[in-house]
């Protein structure tokens, strides 16, 4: 048996019950599926086999589109971030909403905490959750201004764009 070859991008995730493993390396990855394979066997795991790809040249991830130059926003959800409301958000909670969308794709937009440190201000001003509706939503009004619309604009520029991420592979498996 040859022995492992050194490489810091290879490694598996295991999230719910999809297995995807990478390497830059095929002999790496190979030996890394004969371990997995022996772990699911141990467990008496099954495999649809139906359901799996062997090196493709690229895939989808959680979100996430991996490919050969790096990892990059998933196109398929470029439809989505198109429809993305136009109105401004009219709750503290619907700007968290917000925040946590775009911070899901955080690292593709430059200085992300830093150009959403206002909308996280207008959470820390706004009524309580439990407080009237019309309160929280007049809160709100007062609030957003063309600023926050034309930040809204560029952060969905920013991934829309679809850049990659040179990092590859070890940007996502830690």
């Amino acid at each position: 048996k040859p022995p492992p070859i050194k490489d810091e991008n290879t490694g598996s995730k295991v999230i719910v019950d999809d297995v995807l493993q990478c390497s830059t390396h095929v002999a790496c990855l190979l030996l890394l599926f004969k371990e997995v394979l022996g772990v699911l066997q141990e467990h008496r795991a099954t495999v649809n086999l139906k359901k799996c790809r062997f090196l493709p040249q690229e895939a989808e991830f959680v979100g996430i589109d991996l490919l050969s130059e790096g990892n990059a926003p998933a196109r398929s959800k470029f439809p989505g971030l198109n429809r993305l409301t136009r109105t401004p958000p009219s709750t503290a909670t619907d700007v968290l909403g917000l925040i946590g969308f775009f911070g899901f794709y955080a690292e593709w937009i430059p200085y992300y905490e830093v150009r959403v440190k206002r909308w996280r201000d207008y959470k820390k001003e706004a009524p309580p959750p439990n407080s009237p509706k019309e309160a929280q939503r007049l809160h709100m009004q007062s609030k957003w201004n063309a600023e926050d619309d034309q930040l809204m604009n560029e952060l969905r520029e920013e991934i829309l764009k679809h850049p990659t991420l040179e990092l590859g592979l070890k940007m996502h498996l830690g």
